[in-house]
């Protein structure tokens, strides 16, 4: 091989260090970059994926324990909508005394713990017997596994 030359990175095919394409099978005739490209981005998924490994393990294992459960506020807990808040038995109770209970609407709801009994307040709105629509509340003793007592006001 003399100065002038070198060879295909295809064919292995003798052509001068001026072509561009080979002549014997007309392949591109400069290094391909693309194996350096491969390594170098194999590397880098497997610096990232040890890395998530990583981190996820010290969220994980981060030394301490989690709370123990209360069952007591799990019980209160679990009578109320995780997504709006709302009593749901005080709302099956409100939306049966409705004129039109698919005009049902749950502004807010707030509760006392009483000790045997919880007080829930809730603010909702929904339409009257002429077909506007107003706001109105009503409190309710209720117990512990979500039974209504008794209405208090309305």
């Amino acid at each position: 091989m003399d100065k002038e030359s070198r060879s295909c990175p295809a064919c292995h095919a003798q052509i001068p260090t001026d072509s561009e394409t080979c002549p014997s099978c007309g392949k591109s005739a400069t290094k391909s970059t693309s194996n350096a490209n491969n390594i170098k981005n194999i590397m880098l998924g497997v610096l990232l994926f040890f890395g998530a490994v990583s981190w996820v393990a010290l969220l994980q294992d981060n030394g301490s324990t989690s709370p123990p459960v209360d069952p007591r506020r799990e019980r209160i807990e679990s009578q109320f909508s995780p997504f709006s808040g709302a009593h749901r038995n005080l709302v099956r109770a409100v939306e049966a005394a409705m004129h039109d209970p698919d005009s049902f609407e749950h502004v807010e709801t707030g509760f006392a713990d009483e000790g045997n009994s919880l007080r829930v307040r809730m603010v909702y709105r929904g339409a009257n017997a002429f077909g506007g629509i107003v706001r109105q509340q009503v409190v309710a003793r209720v117990s512990l596994d979500g039974e209504i007592m008794e209405i208090i006001e309305q």
